[in-house]
């Protein structure tokens, strides 16, 4: 007793294990009751989804879009959309062969994939299934087997990316949708069949243990999608921002358009901050070791530390487009700043830079600083909130947006537009 912690905590845990045992083995059926309570149920009926919807229920369901891969590796599973985030990995489900493992290097590259997309320090839902050949990893790494390594990780990251690339497939999805709580008159018009789908997991309607509960979940009505949005998404990756109509400018902060789904609002700063950014960004990979000559150098005293890891990375300082020379002892000249940091703090930008590349564990973080310094360029000289725009401004935003690598998201993750639905308006007008 003295080991164990409250009953909801080791509830908690209990429901935890359950349910990635459901999450695993879909084909099987799972039932966790306390104190007369149904707290988990599963089908079992083979389908991860329907384990999903079990888990997580139909609000976090509705999120996740679908990755399936075959090539030397088998990889499918659940990993939600950019709009839905959790604060930990804890909601990071990777099975190889079917058995539950921890991977820091799976989290990573799912991470990496999701770099801009969402804010720092926020983390997807991933369910992902890898069928692996058993010489590819060893298990033997961990006392209770739950971590393994992986003997070529830079092919199966490959792999893993090219399966998340299927996230990020249709566009629309990743615009995030507004759906306000919303509570029906006692007099409402009578209506419609609704174009809907109600996917029955179970037949009973579960109870939640607590508010707190680790996998709160109900039934929902989940939207189907038409056999004629099944096109390909690449003829209507560009039609997204060409099919907006403006209508005008809220507090000088955000544009409204309607569109081909109901109504968008972009915030115009983190819009313009993408556009920058990628820009930029462009510039520095096109030429990263380009240099502007200063017309006063400046001069940098370091510790002695700090000159050594100077002395020792000079070359890759270089290819960076930093000119140095040692004008003595621990202080150095900077005759020659990036050109793609014109304009920037390049003093800060190379003291930053010495002292990652004197951690030799964080060498491998240097492009990944470069990029933070990217970010601050592109925030800079993006457009600001309650600037108030011209027609040609914000025609000249959009057509930019279409032409972004990511136009859904800024730098730092934020969304860059979200949508209020049709059916969502006529609902609140009630004429649905």
């Amino acid at each position: 007793e003295e080991i164990l912690k409250s009953a909801n905590t080791e509830l908690g845990h209990v429901s935890d294990m359950i349910g990635r045992m459901i999450l695993s083995h879909p084909n099987i059926a799972f039932e966790l009751e306390h104190e007369e309570k149904n707290i988990l149920k599963s089908p079992g009926t083979g389908d991860l989804a329907q384990a999903v919807f079990a888990v997580y229920g139909g609000d976090v369901a509705r999120k996740m879009n679908e990755i399936n891969y075959h090539g030397e590796e088998k990889i499918f599973g659940f990993v939600s959309r950019p709009e839905l985030t959790r604060s930990t990995r804890h909601y990071y489900n990777f099975f190889v062969n079917g058995r539950y493992v921890r991977s820091s290097e799976l989290a990573a590259i799912l991470e990496e994939a999701f770099y801009t997309r969402i804010p720092a320090k926020r983390y997807p839902v991933a369910v992902v299934h890898f069928t692996l050949d058993p010489q590819a990893f060893d298990v033997n790494v961990h006392p209770t087997k739950l971590e393994i390594k992986f003997r070529n990780p830079s092919v199966l990251k490959s792999s893993f990316l090219r399966a998340l690339e299927e996230i990020f497939r249709w566009p629309t999805d990743m615009i995030p949708r507004v759906s306000l709580p919303y509570t029906a008159p006692k007099f409402q018009p009578v209506q419609r069949e609704k174009d809907y789908v109600v996917q029955e997991i179970y037949q009973e309607k579960l109870s939640l243990v607590s508010e707190g509960s680790a996998y709160p979940h109900k039934l929902e009505i989940l939207p189907t999608r038409k056999p004629e949005q099944e096109k390909e998404p690449e003829a209507e990756n560009r039609q997204v921002f060409t099919n907006m109509k403006v209508l005008g400018q809220l507090d000088g902060t955000y544009i409204l358009a309607s569109g081909p789904e109901g109504l968008y609002i972009i915030d115009q700063h983190a819009a313009h901050e993408r556009i920058r950014f990628e820009k930029i960004k462009k510039a520095f990979c096109t030429h990263p070791a380009e240099s502007e000559y200063l017309a006063v150098p400046g001069i940098i005293e370091l510790t002695p530390q700090q000159a050594l890891w100077l002395v020792k990375n000079i070359v890759a300082i270089k290819d960076l487009g930093f000119i140095m020379e040692h004008f003595g002892e621990n202080t150095f000249l900077l005759r020659g700043v990036p050109r793609w940091n014109s304009g920037g703090n390049s003093e800060e930008l190379l003291l930053a830079i010495v002292e990652k590349l004197g951690n030799e564990s964080e060498q491998l973080q240097i492009d990944r600083l470069v990029e933070e310094e990217l970010f601050t360029m592109a925030c800079k000289s993006a457009v600001k909130a309650n600037q108030h725009l011209t027609e040609a401004d914000i025609s000249y935003l959009l057509n930019q947006l279409e032409q972004s690598n990511n136009p859904y998201s800024c730098p730092h993750g934020r969304p860059v537009l979200i949508k209020i639905n049709r059916e969502e308006i006529q609902k609140r007008f009630m004429r649905n």
